[in-house]
Protein backbone atom coordinates (compact mmCIF):
# COMPACT_ATOMS: atom_id res chain seq x y z
CA UNK A 1 0.00 0.00 0.00
CA UNK A 2 2.81 2.53 1.03
CA UNK A 3 4.40 2.14 -2.65
CA UNK A 4 1.24 2.69 -4.39
CA UNK A 5 0.69 5.91 -2.39
CA UNK A 6 4.27 6.64 -3.36
CA UNK A 7 3.57 6.15 -7.28
CA UNK A 8 0.65 8.27 -7.15
CA UNK A 9 2.23 11.38 -4.79
CA UNK A 10 5.97 11.24 -6.49
CA UNK A 11 4.25 12.81 -10.28
CA UNK A 12 2.24 14.80 -8.20
CA UNK A 13 5.12 16.55 -5.62
CA UNK A 14 7.02 16.98 -9.04
CA UNK A 15 4.13 18.91 -11.04
CA UNK A 16 3.51 21.21 -8.33
CA UNK A 17 7.44 21.87 -7.56
CA UNK A 18 8.32 22.39 -10.94
CA UNK A 19 5.22 24.90 -11.75
CA UNK A 20 6.08 26.61 -8.33
CA UNK A 21 9.61 27.32 -9.72
CA UNK A 22 8.20 28.22 -13.07
CA UNK A 23 5.73 30.66 -11.26
CA UNK A 24 9.26 32.07 -9.08
CA UNK A 25 12.12 32.01 -11.22
CA UNK A 26 11.62 31.51 -14.90
CA UNK A 27 15.06 30.32 -16.58
CA UNK A 28 16.88 27.80 -18.07
CA UNK A 29 16.78 25.56 -15.05
CA UNK A 30 12.63 25.27 -14.72
CA UNK A 31 12.64 24.91 -18.36
CA UNK A 32 14.80 21.89 -18.55
CA UNK A 33 12.83 20.64 -15.28
CA UNK A 34 9.31 21.22 -16.78
CA UNK A 35 10.41 18.97 -20.23
CA UNK A 36 12.22 16.15 -17.34
CA UNK A 37 8.62 16.08 -16.05
CA UNK A 38 6.61 16.22 -19.32
CA UNK A 39 8.78 13.52 -20.82
CA UNK A 40 8.33 11.46 -17.60
CA UNK A 41 4.86 12.04 -17.10
CA UNK A 42 4.25 11.17 -20.43
CA UNK A 43 6.04 7.43 -19.88
CA UNK A 44 4.43 7.03 -16.65
CA UNK A 45 0.99 7.56 -18.24
CA UNK A 46 1.44 4.87 -20.99
CA UNK A 47 2.88 2.45 -18.69
CA UNK A 48 -0.52 2.65 -16.16
CA UNK A 49 -2.21 2.59 -19.07
CA UNK A 50 -0.24 -0.38 -20.08
CA UNK A 51 -0.37 -1.54 -16.60
CA UNK A 52 -4.59 -1.56 -16.18
CA UNK A 53 -5.30 -3.27 -19.55
CA UNK A 54 -2.57 -5.78 -18.91
CA UNK A 55 -1.19 -5.24 -22.16
CA UNK A 56 1.56 -8.20 -22.99
CA UNK A 57 1.63 -9.45 -19.60
CA UNK A 58 3.47 -6.01 -18.70
CA UNK A 59 2.37 -6.19 -14.93
CA UNK A 60 4.58 -9.34 -14.98
CA UNK A 61 7.72 -7.59 -14.22
CA UNK A 62 6.63 -8.63 -10.67
CA UNK A 63 6.78 -12.24 -11.16
CA UNK A 64 9.49 -12.69 -13.79
CA UNK A 65 12.54 -13.66 -13.76
CA UNK A 66 15.66 -12.38 -14.23
CA UNK A 67 16.19 -14.70 -17.61
CA UNK A 68 12.55 -14.48 -18.96
CA UNK A 69 11.46 -10.92 -18.58
CA UNK A 70 10.31 -9.43 -21.66
CA UNK A 71 11.37 -5.82 -22.73
CA UNK A 72 7.97 -4.61 -21.99
CA UNK A 73 8.08 -5.80 -18.62
CA UNK A 74 11.82 -4.86 -17.94
CA UNK A 75 10.17 -1.06 -19.34
CA UNK A 76 7.23 -1.64 -16.79
CA UNK A 77 9.28 -2.39 -13.94
CA UNK A 78 12.27 0.62 -14.91
CA UNK A 79 9.13 3.36 -15.09
CA UNK A 80 7.74 2.69 -12.08
CA UNK A 81 10.80 1.74 -9.92
CA UNK A 82 13.36 4.65 -11.23
CA UNK A 83 10.28 6.95 -12.30
CA UNK A 84 9.37 7.57 -9.00
CA UNK A 85 13.00 8.16 -8.03
CA UNK A 86 13.08 10.43 -10.54
CA UNK A 87 10.21 11.96 -9.75
CA UNK A 88 11.10 12.81 -5.98
CA UNK A 89 14.86 13.92 -7.34
CA UNK A 90 13.09 16.11 -9.86
CA UNK A 91 10.77 17.81 -6.70
CA UNK A 92 13.74 18.32 -4.24
CA UNK A 93 15.97 19.89 -7.58
CA UNK A 94 12.87 22.58 -7.81
CA UNK A 95 11.97 23.16 -3.95
CA UNK A 96 15.59 23.96 -3.93
CA UNK A 97 15.80 26.29 -6.60
CA UNK A 98 12.71 27.57 -5.09
CA UNK A 99 14.07 28.40 -1.34
CA UNK A 100 17.41 30.04 -2.78
CA UNK A 101 15.73 31.71 -4.64
CA UNK A 102 13.21 33.21 -1.93
CA UNK A 103 16.37 33.21 0.54
CA UNK A 104 18.59 35.34 -2.02
CA UNK A 105 18.54 39.03 -1.54
CA UNK A 106 16.25 41.46 -3.48
CA UNK A 107 18.60 44.44 -3.92
CA UNK A 108 20.22 47.33 -2.04
CA UNK A 109 17.71 49.36 0.58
Amino acid sequence: MFYAVVLVVAPITALVAVTSLRARRPGPLSRVLSWLTAGLLILWLVNAVLLITDYKDADGFVDCSQGDCSALQVFAGLTFGLGSVAFACIAVVALIAAAVHRAAPRGRL
